[in-house]
């Protein structure tokens, strides 16, 4: 049977057997109902049949198909009225769709028939903030938070909401006047921590991290805040066996983020043949991925390994042949393998393709004057100042070099 076809007549053996496990008699001889029999047993098909379309909507929508799920929802709340469970969901499909205001109705249908129902004053909250309505999204967050006060979710939702309007205060406010049970919670916790970081209290968000790691130690959100934080505070060689943890764990060992933040901390223990190990391994995985080759670029740097730099340059260019880093990559190998015409060269093709960064603007200023070209370095100086109009040194360079000699 499609499940997109109504649900067949319940058989009369089996109205019979329902209303005799609900105590309400049977059937008679001829297998005739009660006038009451028949309006109970009908109410328990439209139950089960609103029950079995709202199982049917709920999956739909889980699997990404809002349209269908839409349709049978509507389906479940026509054959019995609708829960506030079937009108929270149909909300929440309603926005799914980009249809919010709609989605509002819904919820608000659903707080009528059940005013205390926390989850429908959050889905309510969340619809508002897709509107940008931010404050009745606020308020309906803190609604939600008073029904329910032993969920995290809520308060949560609220402040993560002013932490996006940048309300740093508010939100940290709502969270400690959470229950101590909400405030010593791995979520609660965490969003604190994330305060403090962007307070620049980076000591004070460290703590945050580690007692929410300690109460759930398998979680990769948390053990990635940890380590961040930890690089931030300076804590390096702890930040390393964090992240090695991390990326210890299931799925998460191609997470490149997380390999070019340990490359970084290796790097910074004096430990690149590890880093340049890591990253190479990486640089296999998938896709071509110039921060990987800028790090192995360093690398190369710091182990003297001009192999390395000049392979990480040309990876640069075939990756992203239309940025500067690469170019100015090779023209640093070339510069220090005394090939300064050739440095030149790179140079001002790494200066034609970016308006933004003065860096290879003032590389080949200095190359120019190296080689005695003196309107050649005044001309690269005085693009650099234009790029970075505080760069009162190349504005400098730039006029000593245009004065005749």
């Amino acid at each position: 049977m499609s499940l997109r076809s109504p649900l067949r007549p319940v058989p009369t053996a089996s109205v019979c057997l329902l209303l005799a496990l609900a105590g309400l008699g049977g059937c008679g001889g001829q297998g005739r109902f009660t006038a009451e029999g028949r309006e109970l047993a009908e109410q328990n098909q439209a139950r089960m049949k609103a029950a079995s379309r709202f199982d049917l909507a709920m999956q739909e929508f889980v699997s990404g198909n809002p349209g269908r799920a839409l349709q049978t929802i509507d389906q479940s709340i026509a054959a019995h009225n609708g829960t506030p469970a079937a009108h929270v969901l149909r909300g929440r499909v309603l926005v799914e769709l980009g249809r919010a205001q709609d989605g509002i109705e819904a919820f608000e249908t659903a707080i009528r028939i059940e005013p205390e129902n926390a989850e429908s004053h959050y889905y309510l909250g969340m619809a508002y903030e897709r509107l940008r309505r931010r404050e009745e999204a606020l308020a309906a967050y803190k609604k939600a938070a008073e029904l329910d006060p032993a969920s995290t979710q809520y308060p949560i939702a609220a402040a993560e909401l002013l932490i996006e309007q940048g309300d740093l205060d508010r939100a940290s406010s709502v969270l400690e006047s959470s229950s101590p049970e909400v405030r010593r919670s791995p979520g609660v916790l965490q969003t604190l921590g994330h305060i403090e970081m962007m307070r620049g209290n980076h000591e004070a968000g460290l703590v945050y991290f580690r007692d929410a790691a300690t109460l759930s130690p398998s979680d990769p959100s948390l053990l990635d805040d940890l380590a961040r934080a930890q690089v931030a505070a300076g804590q390096i060689a702890e930040a390393e066996r964090t992240l090695s943890r991390l990326l210890a764990m299931p799925n998460m060992q191609n997470r490149r983020d997380l390999v070019l933040l340990r490359a970084r901390c290796l790097s910074e223990m004096d430990r690149p043949v590890e880093a340049r190990e890591i990253l190479y391994k990486l640089a296999q995985t998938g896709d071509a991925d110039p921060a990987v080759w800028k790090r192995l670029f360093e690398l190369g740097r710091q182990l003297g390994d001009v192999r390395l730099q000049r392979e990480a340059a040309m990876k640069l260019i075939a990756i992203a042949p239309s940025e500067p880093d690469g170019f100015v990559a090779l023209a640093i190998c070339q510069r220090d393998m005394g090939e300064v015409n050739q440095a030149i060269i790179n140079l001002e093709k790494a200066m034609a393709r970016t308006t933004t960064d003065p860096t290879p603007a003032k590389m080949l200023g200095l190359l120019r004057a190296q080689v005695g070209d003196r309107q050649g370095a005044a001309r690269a100086f005085r693009r650099a100042a234009e790029i970075d109009q505080t760069d009162v040194r190349s504005s400098a360079l730039a006029a000593e070099f245009e004065r005749p000699e």
